[in-house]
């Protein structure tokens, strides 16, 4: 099991996108970025 770095690589890149899009809520980033987190660690 590698939750803890897979927990620490989507932190990041929701840090990342938050920079980006500040007014955007994290329930937002949150659907934008498990599709792209699913094909990243298949």
């Amino acid at each position: 099991r590698r939750e803890g770095k897979e927990g620490a690589a989507a932190a990041a890149m929701a840090a990342a996108v938050g920079r980006e899009e500040g007014e955007e809520d994290e329930q937002g980033r949150k659907k934008r970025l498990w599709p792209w987190l699913r094909l990243r660690l298949q």
